[in-house]
């Protein structure tokens, strides 16, 4: 490998692992968080069974693009416009955890 992959994979795990939270063991848990649509173009909506206290979108890289916060709300709509197509990660924060859900920009 190249030095710059190198740098690259390095930087991927530590933005991965700054990201992990614990799994649930329950599959319903995995499901309390939905977002639609996904692919999105001008908008993604976000609903939650629990407070949604902010979310982030960043990019493949690890890269911050925005945080949105929310205000404790159960469901909430991200303005998706300005993003360049492609992938990105969400994360949303609720009461109780984080939870990364992909995304798909066209």
């Amino acid at each position: 490998m190249e030095l710059t992959q190198l740098v690259v994979l390095k930087l991927l795990i530590v933005f991965f692992a700054n990201l992990a939270t614990p799994l649930a063991t329950e599959e319903e848990h995995l499901n309390a968080v939905s977002l639609y649509p996904n692919p999105a173009n001008d908008y993604i909506k976000i609903q939650s069974e629990e407070n949604i206290s902010a979310t982030t979108i960043y990019n493949v890289t690890g890269q911050k693009i925005k945080t949105f916060p929310i205000g404790n709300s159960n469901s909430t709509i991200i303005n998706t416009r300005n993003l360049s197509n492609g992938f990105y990660y969400l994360k949303i924060t609720t009461d109780n955890e984080k939870i990364i859900k992909k995304i798909i920009i066209q």
